[in-house]
């Protein structure tokens, strides 16, 4: 078994080293919030269908008023899947016509 490693670089001879709570790194995750979600998606949608970003809404239909196409849609849903680390179950795709939907699926997705 190799050594443990402190974060200050020093070895420990006698196996796995314990840093004391003031040593150790904290890593906070958060939970984005609905207009955090929304920001996000309005970016995918900017790359990946050229939407802009201001007209993305939670109200807004995805294909009727932003123009986004079932090719475009599925690319987006790959992207969010991506950078909020979630999967969206294909199936529910097809139920996805606002942006409010896929945020909400989001939402559900990071809660569970």
């Amino acid at each position: 078994m190799p050594y443990a490693r402190h974060p200050s670089g020093r070895t420990s001879g006698r196996g796995p080293l314990f840093p004391s709570v003031s040593d150790r790194e904290v890593i906070v995750m958060t939970v984005p919030t609905r207009e955090e979600i929304v920001a996000e998606l309005a970016e995918i949608l900017h790359e990946v269908a050229g939407v802009v970003p201001a007209e993305v809404t939670e109200e807004k239909s995805l294909v009727e008023e932003l123009d986004v196409d079932s090719l475009a849609m599925a690319e987006v849903i790959v992207v969010a899947e991506e950078r909020f680390g979630i999967a969206l179950p294909e199936e529910e795709m097809k139920d996805m016509r606002r942006v409010l939907d896929i945020v909400l699926r989001v939402e559900k997705q990071l809660a569970s």
